[in-house]
């Protein structure tokens, strides 16, 4: 089980369940995301509410787009981040940066 947080040019956004059946779990639209030349800054917090209940807050430029609560069968979840960055043939080139990279853990 995963979760991402995408951003389109056309300033569409979407938290997504990935597993066996990929699911869109929240999806919108916002002028909070810039749609040409500027950067982004794309924000996904995963926070387990319970064992089987996680809560996803997606934040771009500083704006909240959407907060979903997800539930899922497979127990406490062990975290793992990744970024992926798709752009077609035509697009600008995809310049991506992390200035504040964290990972923390529940069990010191």
């Amino acid at each position: 089980l995963r979760y991402t947080f995408e951003i389109t040019s056309d300033a569409r956004w979407v938290i997504f369940r990935i597993d066996t059946d990929n699911t869109a779990l929240l999806t919108g639209t916002s002028p909070a995301i810039n749609t040409v030349g500027g950067a982004n800054t794309i924000t996904g917090q995963c926070v387990d509410t319970s064992s089987t209940v996680t809560e996803l807050t997606m934040t771009v430029n500083g704006n909240q787009l959407g907060t979903v609560s997800d539930t899922h069968t497979t127990g406490p979840l062990t975290w793992h981040a990744g970024l992926v960055a798709y752009r077609g043939p035509s697009s600008p080139a995809t310049v991506v940066r992390f200035n504040d990279f964290r990972t923390l853990s529940i069990n010191p």
